[in-house]
């Protein structure tokens, strides 16, 4: 029996797994656009020219002002976007350990009293919706042992 299978990842994982928070992380941003570079100056390769439509369909989905705003360094959007950044992480800290690492804590305590607690209110509001989001029981599996 042959399989076959394709190596690349689906648009699926593109968009919502390697290049998610492009919207927001500037590093990441501008690894994403050197690889959409990449793969239009592969595009005569088949699986490059797939892959450069796919970066391309990520890119439009997302607000231009914003992303050329993060990629020219326009002071407020990247003000905006690098606490958007750092709100997330530290959400994930408070949600994973109840506590800011120290890279963490150190970043965000270093700016100004405004940013600081628009971070800390756009924390909040994500901390309290991953504590309150809930799942369904699944009935099925409910009498099944080690469940």
């Amino acid at each position: 029996m042959k399989l076959h299978y394709k190596k690349s990842p689906s648009k699926y994982e593109l968009q919502y797994v390697k290049w998610n928070g492009i919207n927001f992380d500037r590093d990441k941003l501008i690894k994403f656009v050197k690889r959409l570079n990449l793969t239009y100056l592969l595009s005569f390769i088949p699986h490059y020219r797939q892959e450069h439509q796919i970066l391309n369909e990520i890119y439009d989905s997302y607000d231009k002002v914003r992303m050329d705003g993060l990629l020219n360094n326009d002071e407020n959007i990247l003000r905006m976007c690098f606490i958007e950044k750092w709100a997330r992480i530290a959400a994930v800290d408070i949600l994973l350990t109840n506590v800011y690492s120290r890279l963490t804590f150190t970043t965000i305590s270093n700016l100004p009293i405004k940013d600081y607690q628009l971070l800390m209110k756009r924390v909040e509001e994500m901390v309290d919706t991953g504590r309150k989001t809930t799942y369904q029981s699944n009935k099925i599996t409910d009498n099944i042992p080690g469940q």
